[in-house]
């Protein structure tokens, strides 16, 4: 009786043991989904990137092929502001070659600067990552160039980092300013991606 019972636990761990293999056949379990981010948090992820040149890590906050717009000014020009795509920009940084980024204000002159020199002036001027005012949806920095962001990337958010020059005065505040703008577009839900960065700064 015993015996009986035994072999026939036996039998029933084998049928269990197979059904089991039979249903693991071909199976692959879904990748555990993200966390669902706002754009202002990538926003921050962004920035601080940004702030320690870190242009592999930002890898993950690009469209590989859709790249991301460099604007020197607000306004946007889609003709003339240079776009890089993924790859581009990881490799920017020790890229020594010159680009055409657009044109100076006020003289019109093209601003022919390498990837370094152009983050310098037209990306991290100022530390824009312990900004003290900053947000989405309304211009922060207002300068005498066109703000077209809203018109160039509708559906997407543009958050601004604003910062003052810790010496300015009453006299050169007015001068003494520049905004970082990075326009997020939300790829899917809750996966907010880098499409543009605007520089603004006084211009005459």
């Amino acid at each position: 009786m015993k015996i009986a019972s035994i072999s026939t636990l036996y039998g029933l761990l084998m049928l269990l043991s197979l059904a089991f293999c039979g249903c693991r056949q071909g199976y692959t379990p879904p990748a555990p989904a993200g966390p669902s981010k706002t754009a202002e948090m990538v926003a921050q992820q962004v920035v601080t990137c940004l702030k320690a040149k870190d242009f592999v890590g930002l890898q993950p906050f690009i469209i590989a092929d859709k790249g991301v717009r460099f604007t020197p000014y607000a306004y946007v020009d889609v003709k003339k502001d240079k776009l890089l795509n993924a790859e581009q920009l990881a490799k920017a940084w020790a890229d020594g070659a010159k680009y055409d980024w657009g044109s100076y204000d006020g003289t019109g002159d093209p601003i022919n600067l390498t990837f370094a020199e152009y983050y310098a002036k037209f990306i991290y001027d100022k530390d824009y990552a312990t900004a003290t005012q900053q947000g989405a949806g309304k211009r922060l920095g207002k300068s005498n160039s066109i703000d077209n962001s809203a018109a160039t990337y509708p559906g997407c958010t543009v958050y601004e980092f604003y910062s003052v020059d810790i010496d300015a005065t009453e006299e050169t505040r007015p001068f003494a300013w520049g905004s970082l703008r990075l326009v997020l577009t939300e790829y899917q839900p809750g996966d907010w991606r880098l499409i543009g960065i605007i520089h603004d700064q006084w211009t005459i």
